[in-house]
């Protein structure tokens, strides 16, 4: 799918506006004691490897490996790169040339990232069924 300059305006406030919630989230969390407590799996899952004969398993030290790596300061940073990355797709021109080098068929290439990003966000009720890759 091909977005009209409609609808990839649409995507594009759609993008941005999941981006704003996410930093919301990520700000709302940031600072908090459990996030730098978070950096050590054994502390999240609140074992040890032999906790007093019980051993945490593999599975609640991967979950913690994965909140640890998701805190809020990686969070805003990739928010920050995708907002960058979509305002700069879509500054692409209408004769299909690009904002900052001039060069020519670049629309297919910005509408497949701009559809790509937004899949991520396909249960979100906001989501087009057209923006589908």
């Amino acid at each position: 799918m091909t977005p009209t300059n409609e609808n990839e305006t649409n995507l594009t406030e759609f993008l941005l506006a999941r981006g704003a919630e996410d930093e919301a989230v990520a700000r709302a969390a940031e600072g908090g004691a459990l996030w730098e407590q978070s950096r050590d799996p054994a502390v999240i899952t609140g074992l040890t490897p032999f906790d007093g004969g019980v051993r945490a398993s593999a599975q609640s030290v991967a979950i913690a490996a994965h909140i640890a790596r998701h805190d809020p300061a990686r969070v805003l940073a990739e928010c920050e790169a995708k907002r960058e990355l979509v305002t700069n797709l879509a500054r692409v021109c209408e004769d299909g040339r690009c904002w900052q080098c001039g060069s020519a068929n670049v629309l297919d290439l910005r509408d497949a990232v701009l559809l790509t990003l937004a899949s991520v966000y396909s249960t979100h009720p906001d989501y087009r069924a057209e923006w589908r890759p």
